[in-house]
């Protein structure tokens, strides 16, 4: 263990030994804390051991948390901080850190620090006594958590407050659809919102409030991407995140589209509070962007800008296909990525099919209607954030042990072995933070006929583990 040491910015707050101190700035109004549950206290004559999940075999000389003087509004009762500013010794009264939600001030928690989701351990080896605490790859950073989910309601925020009429509520083929209804000249215009739900509904009456505050959110915005990147989230690369935000200005994401593949896995960091190992997250230059044809054309409503022109303007190139006349995908000519647009095939021929809304051909796949049915919303960490749309955690992981399957009869083992990898990955997540709906994906999967079943089996048979993390949840 490393005694606590005299930070350089002449507190005697000590710092991760070997880092920058980012929090200069803040040293005045960061207090020296750590934690102590009632009823059982007990003293330590050094700091705590923390090992980051991205940093390994590094020992750093700090207490529990950092937080600033709203700390105590954000504590459960059972849990008490406090430090005094007037000890100079390294003793240190620690307790149990209680797993709880969000524990820390996001506001004033130094930039670059983790406040990684620990498990702590009381430890003695014979000349100290403290807690040793670790972080597995699977849980993240309890400071970011809250400030992902903060940059995802601010951006749903926006997406109502750009309307320009009045909200109107259709209902078609028995769907309730929301839509900005306006004039220009003597012509009604129609400009999609959103499948009705109650959350929307709230936005919607309070769109007028929410436009009066757009430059307070971007601005809020960019300084949760900042904290975001600080903490070590991945999220997608500059090119990635340029092109998915030209993409969601022309309404791709508004209208049905749904990222899938390996950039919506990257985008559960978020979702989930999760962290990936880098073999895991390997980038891929491959954008997939699905949606169902029918929701196509019920929504009467169409991409602006075309996406052919957003795609020329980033120098992509349609790709021919087997149908002429018909591009479901387009290559960067001055690079190797690969816009591919993809839909749900029902029946025996997987063909190119219509996406009238995107104003795009899509390929037809098997099992994709399982994937994207009731996708969920997330933000890229891109500037001030980009809304867009992915799968359910759930039925990603269970749709990924399917494709690999799909996937033996070619010659693609790296690709196999990645499908395979991640749906471990995300199950042994789901199964202990949402079981509930990792079952329901299951089951839902299972009871879709035997070709279904056969294939989730076959993977499952390469992943034992995954196997019986099932069998409990199911």
């Amino acid at each position: 263990m490393i005694s606590a040491k005299k930070a350089r910015c002449g507190s005697s707050f000590p710092f991760p030994l070997g880092r920058p101190c980012g929090a200069r700035r803040q040293c005045d109004e960061v207090r020296k804390v750590v934690i102590e549950q009632l009823g059982a206290q007990f003293l330590a004559h050094a700091a705590v051991q923390r090992t980051a999940p991205f940093v390994a075999n590094r020992s750093y000389a700090y207490p529990v948390l950092h937080v600033s003087s709203s700390f105590d509004d954000l504590c459960l009762p059972s849990v008490i901080a406090r430090w005094s500013s007037e000890r100079r010794s390294s003793t240190k009264k620690l307790g149990r850190l209680r797993r709880t939600g969000r524990f820390c001030d996001q506001e004033a928690y130094p930039v670059g620090w983790g406040a990684h989701w620990l498990r702590p351990r009381l430890f003695s080896n014979g000349d100290s006594t403290g807690f040793e605490t670790r972080s597995l790859s699977a849980l993240s950073d309890r400071c970011a958590r809250p400030a992902y989910h903060d940059l995802l309601r601010s951006l749903q925020d926006d997406a109502v407050s750009d309307i320009r009429g009045t909200p109107t509520r259709v209902e078609r083929r028995g769907k309730v659809y929301w839509y900005d209804t306006y004039r220009i000249g003597s012509a009604v215009k129609k400009r999609y919102v959103g499948e009705d739900s109650e959350e929307l509904r709230d936005r919607l009456d309070r769109h007028e409030t929410l436009k009066t505050r757009q430059e307070e959110r971007r601005r809020n915005r960019t300084r949760l991407v900042r904290l975001l990147r600080a903490e070590g989230f991945l999220g997608l690369d500059a090119a990635t995140g340029s092109l998915l935000a030209a993409m969601a200005a022309s309404g791709v994401f508004r209208l049905g589209g749904t990222i899938v593949g390996t950039h919506a896995f990257r985008l559960y960091e978020g979702e989930l509070g999760i962290r990936f190992d880098t073999d895991m997250t390997a980038q891929t230059d491959d954008i997939d962007i699905a949606s169902f044809s029918r929701l196509s054309l019920v929504l009467e409503d169409i991409a602006a800008p075309p996406l052919e022109r957003v795609f020329r303007d980033f120098d992509f190139a349609p790709q021919p296909s087997l149908k002429a006349g018909r591009t479901w995908r387009w290559k960067q000519t001055r690079g190797d990525t690969l816009v591919e647009f993809l839909t749900p095939a029902f029946g025996e021929d997987e063909g190119i099919r219509e996406l009238s809304a995107l104003g795009v051909d899509a390929q037809g796949l098997h099992h994709l209607n399982y994937l994207i049915a009731e996708p969920i919303r997330a933000a890229v960490t891109y500037r001030s954030g980009v809304l867009v749309q992915i799968p359910q955690p759930e039925r990603f992981a269970i749709h990924k042990l399917i494709v690999a399957d799909r996937r033996r009869a070619g010659d693609d083992g790296i690709k196999v072995e990645k499908d395979r990898r991640q749906a471990a990955f995300l199950i042994e997540v789901l199964a202990e933070d949402r079981p509930d709906e990792l079952r329901d994906a299951y089951e839902d999967a299972l009871s879709r006929g035997p070709k279904w079943r056969s294939r989730v089996a076959s993977s499952l048979n390469h992943l034992p583990e995954t196997r019986r993390l099932l069998g409990r949840v199911f």
